[in-house]
């Protein structure tokens, strides 16, 4: 499905949401992913402090600046890696997952391929414990990721690691087991992380629990960045 310039969101698109049509006021603030820029040809930079508008009529999947009210939420459309604190304004449609308007600034906005890589694990690991005595090579390729992150195995490796833990996936058929592979995915490009993560948590069928360690790891790096809720509320 091709959007028009404004519609931001969407790599992982699906059916349009309900829509309720409101005014900011009162809507809260959000969460968005992105490689950096605004897609679909418009290029337009994202970072801390900037504020992006359009004129368009907000449509829902179609047109307009769109965010998540929960962050597991916007993980579902992430194109890329890059993370931000959003406040909509102007014209605002919101939908069950999403919401889209005619202005989106950016509170703060990080890097959050360590966030994503360090959830996807946490979830897969979380989910093979319940399995009693899972494969060894679903745990292995968990360990191959961290050990990964830390600069302490090359790409080829986790590579071989990752191979492991499909290949006990598919002998399997568990959604534990799955969870593991996909946990162990590099990240080879922008999006790569974002759809890894994305995945891990789909197949542990995303409780609220999910939403909620995401949320506070993010909030954590947000910190680091200088970012508070109090100050995006003055």
């Amino acid at each position: 499905m091709n959007y028009p310039t404004a519609a931001v969101n969407g790599a992982h698109a699906e059916a349009p949401t309900k829509e309720t049509k409101c005014t900011s006021i009162g809507t809260g603030l959000g969460w968005h992913f992105s490689t950096g820029e605004l897609g679909y040809g418009d290029g337009r930079k994202i970072a801390t402090g900037v504020t992006h508008t359009v004129d368009v009529e907000p449509v829902m999947c179609e047109s307009g600046l769109h965010d998540s009210m929960r962050i597991i939420d916007a993980l579902k459309y992430a194109p890329g890696h890059v993370l931000a604190r959003t406040r909509l304004g102007g014209a605002v449609v919101r939908g069950n997952d999403k919401r889209c308007g005619t202005e989106r600034t950016y509170l703060a906005v990080i890097d959050a391929s360590a966030i994503l890589h360090e959830f996807a694990c946490r979830c897969a690991e979380r989910f093979i414990e319940g399995e009693g005595i899972p494969d060894p090579r679903s745990v292995a390729g968990i360990a191959a990721k961290r050990a990964w992150l830390r600069g302490e195995m090359t790409d080829e490796q986790l590579a071989a690691a990752r191979a492991a833990a499909r290949a006990a996936a598919i002998d399997s058929a568990s959604a534990a087991a799955w969870a593991a592979a996909w946990a162990a995915v590099s990240a080879a490009t922008s999006a790569a992380v974002s759809i890894a993560a994305w995945a891990v948590a789909r197949t542990v069928n995303i409780a609220e629990r999910e939403n909620d360690e995401l949320t506070r790891i993010a909030f954590e790096s947000l910190a680091e960045v200088g970012y508070t809720e109090e100050q995006a509320a003055q």
